[in-house]
């Protein structure tokens, strides 16, 4: 028998479907890393852990435990069988149990059978030197399960955060409180599992804070971790996800549970891997829950984008249909009004009917400019009067519908208004009534134009300017989506032996960005006229986040995972990147 116990650990949970055997598998897996670890499946109903490891090689042998009828005819004489199914790791294979050796563990003493579970992982240690051995019991409160958490140094029992579920956890907690006959002396520890984003991090911790921490003996909450769905479906094919799975949230909230469950008690089986995050890096992985920044959902962004663009098109109706018409009109009474004026001063130099009706039309017809070319004919009209200029509302095909027109003459006509407001008000009482009836009448419409013309001016450009960004930012988006899909495809593929499909991805990434670097040349010329810098920064900043990522994904699969071919290959990524980011700023030079 082994002098040293090894470390025993034992995943239970309050009802089934909660994930505890896929963090059983996984916490095992990574501790194989530094300690030799034995997969014990005690789940005599479902056995899925026992389905899943079938394949592997055959060890040794152990003699049948104790605690499966000991009393019945030849019962001990079987044997259960080790299998080798991962490098460091073993699992416990075994026949199905009878009726009548599972009636005999549903009314065993709880206390003996704890001691007679101490008593095999004692012999598991002897037998095949494993140092650790990782316990997957039944999912709800049965017999065996209370006494695996009181045979093993320490217990997780793992709960989902809805109110089902935990209901269950917590009524677990309560039977194995009643049927001890003294208290359960064991490191018990809560795990919330497969947390969807309609919970943060911060909420369940406080949650646990305050409503159930005193029932853990004052601990801490161990660990919480996202719903990653596209592991459930790769569960089936590959149950060691941490090794197909290296970055995903599983695989480095486990390193992180591993450290902080170990550090107290066996500082020296924690994993290199886990030993060596950062300090910032695990404090962020602890309380973090793989989130999607709002901005980078592909959903928000095309709902923004077309808001944006609803909101321009609205914008643009009443641009066209409602301000433009009544600017027009202001702009050709403002130039009939400054005609009228300067008629009233140069009396001499017009016909007498033109006075009585000082409209364009009426000075046209009575300088008797209507035969030809009236437009032309009027700049020498207006050069004597000495009209500051000629009007060109005075055109007869002058329409404005552009907002260019009003960028170029808002200022002087709204000026000329208000020069007309000093020099015309004032005249009312004389003879010149007709010029001041005719100001007040646009007094009120040209108050209001000026701001309104302003502000949606203004707003519409804010609105085409963001909806580019925000256009922009969705290719953005889609890449960034596109690149983390053929990532996880590309790491598993690699760790799993799949080359052909791990180049294939590795080409097609490089593919995407290839085509964005062609997509920014052939629009560079307009990007960078339009002076929007800053949308050039908006594509360089997730080109250095990818940069970055795969830099670090690069060390940890060397230092950790000696995944060698695998790192050659980002390494490979990383300076294609590099390359295409001095042709990107080459094009835009």
């Amino acid at each position: 028998m082994s002098e040293v116990a090894p470390l025993t650990v034992a995943f239970v949970s309050g009802k089934g479907g909660v994930g505890k055997t896929t963090l059983a598998v996984a916490f095992a897996r990574e501790l194989s890393r530094s300690s030799r670890t034995v997969l014990l499946d005690l789940d005599f109903f479902n056995r899925g852990l026992t389905g899943l490891m079938r394949h592997g090689s055959e060890v040794c042998t152990i003699q049948k435990p104790q605690f499966i009828a000991p009393s019945l005819s030849g019962a001990n004489q079987e044997s259960w069988k080790l299998f080798d199914v991962g490098p460091n790791l073993l699992h416990v294979g075994y026949p199905d149990l009878r009726a009548e050796e599972i009636r005999h563990i549903a009314d065993a003493d709880r206390d003996t059978l704890a001691e007679q579970i101490k008593e095999f992982v004692l012999r598991l240690a002897s037998g095949c030197g494993c140092e650790a051995v990782v316990i997957d019991c039944h999912g709800g409160p049965d017999n065996i399960s209370f006494a695996a958490c009181t045979a093993a140094d320490s217990t997780l029992i793992i709960s989902e955060p809805d109110k089902v579920t935990f209901f269950g956890t917590l009524h677990f907690l309560r039977q194995m409180d009643q049927g001890a006959v003294q208290p359960v002396k064991t490191d018990l520890r809560l795990v919330f599992n497969k947390v969807t984003p309609a919970f943060s991090g911060a909420y369940l911790t406080r949650f646990y804070n305050a409503e159930v921490r005193p029932q853990f003996s004052g601990k801490p909450l161990l660990a919480i971790f996202p719903l990653e769905t596209y592991l459930t479906s790769e569960f089936e094919k590959t149950p060691f996800l941490t090794i197909a799975y290296p970055f995903s949230w599983l695989a480095r909230k486990m390193r992180v549970l591993i450290f902080d469950l170990l550090i107290d008690k066996s500082p020296n089986r924690i994993p290199a891997a886990s030993k060596g995050m950062l300090a910032p890096t695990r404090a962020y992985t602890r309380v973090s829950l793989g989130k999607t920044p709002v901005v980078m959902k592909l959903n928000a962004v095309l709902a923004t984008i077309a808001i944006a663009y609803i909101c321009t098109t609205a914008m643009n109706i009443v641009q066209s249909q409602i301000v433009f018409p009544r600017y027009q009109a202001l702009v050709r009474a403002v130039d009939s009004l400054e005609i009228a004026d300067a008629l009233d001063h140069q009396k001499d130099k017009v016909p007498n009917e033109c006075r009585s009706q000082p409209d364009v039309k009426a000075i046209l017809v009575c300088a008797k400019l209507l035969e030809s070319d009236s437009w032309r004919s009027f700049n020498a009209l207006a050069q004597r009067l000495q009209l500051p200029h000629a009007p060109r509302s005075l055109d007869p095909t002058f329409t404005l519908n552009e907002s260019a027109d009003i960028e170029k003459s808002d200022d002087s006509y709204f000026d000329r208004f208000a020069h007309l407001n000093q020099t015309v008000v004032m005249q009312k009482d004389q003879d010149t009534g007709l010029l001041a009836s005719k100001f007040r009448a646009l007094r009120q419409p040209a108050y209001w134009l000026r701001p309104t013309i302003v502000i949606l001016d203004k707003s519409l450009y804010g609105l085409r300017l963001f909806s580019l960004v925000a256009t922009g930012w969705l290719f953005v988006v889609v890449l960034l989506e596109w690149t983390r899909e053929l990532d996880k495809a590309f790491t598993c593929a690699a760790h799993t032996g799949s080359k052909f499909f791990a180049s294939f991805c590795l080409i097609i990434a490089l593919s995407l960005w290839a085509a964005l670097v062609w997509i920014i040349k052939l629009f560079s010329l307009d990007i960078y006229n339009s002076d929007f810098d800053f949308l050039i920064w908006g594509v360089a900043l997730p080109w250095v986040l990818t940069i970055l990522d795969q830099t670090g994904k690069a060390r940890f699969e060397v230092e950790f995972d000696h995944q060698y071919a695998t790192a050659g290959a980002r390494t490979f990524y990383i300076g294609c990147l590099v390359a295409m980011a001095f042709v990107f700023r080459r094009v835009l030079s």
